[in-house]
C-alpha cells in the first residue's frame, strides 16, 4: 500500500490511497482544473481513480467531486447523511459508519466521527496486515475512534489549530467556539493527547495534515510533539495545503 496527498487544509482536501490493482481517492475537495495538476504531479490520471470515499460535505472535502463523478462516471462512497447534504451526484454509492469497503487488495472502513456535518466519517484503511489511519475533522477523539484506530501502522492525523494562536487570532467569538468545540476540529494537544492514547510511536510514519495557516505552524507543532518523540520528531511529515505530500509506501 501507497499513499499521497493532492493537499490538506481549509482550501482543499484529497487524499489518494493505492494498491497493486486499485487507487481510491478520500474526499474530492479541490475544483476540477486543481484535481487534474494536483493528480498529473503525483503521476496519475483521472482513469486511475477506482472510486472517491467522502468524509463529509464540507466545500473543502467536496469541491470537484460533483464534475469529476459525472465526467468519469466515478463511483462516490457517502454516508446518507452526506449525500442528502451534498446532492447531485450521480453515482453514488450509500455507506454506513462500520461498512467495510472492498476496492482490489484495500479495504476501507468507515468511522462515525463527531464534527459539524450532516453524518460525517474518517476512515481506517487495510491492506493484508498493515493499517493506515485518515483522522482530520473529528471534533473530539471519542471511544469509537479510540477503538477503531488502535494498532495503526501509520496514522494521516490532524492537527488543526494552536489554542493560544486561535484565541489570540482575529476570528469571531462564534467561529473561534465552533473550530474549538467538540464538533470541530483537534487542537495540536488534543493530537499529542490522541496519539499518546493510541500507543502510537512510529513518528516516521505520522504525517500531520489540515493544519490552519492562521492559527498554526508547523515549528509550533513540532515544539510540542518534541516533548513526546524528542528528536524523532523531524522524522514526521507535513501535508500542505498548497503542495500536499509525495507518495509514502507502508509495508
Amino acid at each position: 500500500m501507497r499513499y499521497a496527498s493532492l493537499g490538506s487544509g481549509s482550501k482543499g482536501n484529497a487524499t489518494l490511497v493505492e494498491s497493486e490493482k486499485s487507487c481510491v481517492m478520500i474526499d474530492c475537495g479541490f475544483n476540477h482544473k486543481q484535481t487534474l495538476l494536483r493528480l498529473e504531479r503525483l503521476g496519475k490520471g483521472p482513469e486511475d481513480i477506482t472510486a472517491i470515499c467522502l468524509t463529509h460535505e464540507h466545500g473543502d472535502h467536496i469541491a470537484g467531486v460533483r464534475l469529476f463523478s459525472k465526467r468519469y462516471g466515478t463511483p462516490v462512497y457517502m454516508t446518507s447523511g452526506t449525500a442528502n447534504a451534498l446532492e447531485d451526484v450521480q453515482t453514488q454509492v450509500l455507506i454506513q459508519a462500520g461498512d467495510s469497503l472492498h476496492f482490489g487488495e484495500l479495504e476501507i472502513i468507515s468511522v462515525a466521527v463527531s464534527h459539524d456535518a450532516a453524518e460525517p466519517c474518517q476512515y481506517v484503511i487495510k491492506e493484508g496486515s498493515k493499517r493506515l489511519g485518515l483522522l482530520t475533522d473529528i471534533g473530539y477523539a471519542c471511544d469509537a475512534v479510540l477503538d477503531a484506530y488502535q494498532g495503526c501502522d501509520a496514522l494521516i492525523l490532524e492537527a488543526n489549530y494552536d489554542d493560544e494562536q486561535l484565541e489570540n487570532g482575529y476570528y469571531p467569538e462564534s467561529v473561534k467556539a465552533r473550530i474549538a468545540g467538540e464538533r470541530g476540529h483537534l487542537s495540536n494537544e488534543q493530537s499529542l493527547a490522541l496519539i499518546k492514547a493510541l500507543e502510537f510511536e512510529n513518528v516516521h510514519a505520522l504525517s500531520i495534515a489540515h493544519v490552519s495557516e492562521k492559527n498554526n505552524h508547523q515549528e509550533t507543532i513540532k515544539s510540542l510533539f518534541r516533548q513526546h518523540f524528542g528528536s524523532q520528531v523531524e522524522q514526521m511529515d507535513f501535508v500542505c495545503q498548497q503542495e500536499g505530500m509525495i507518495w509514502r509506501t507502508l509495508t
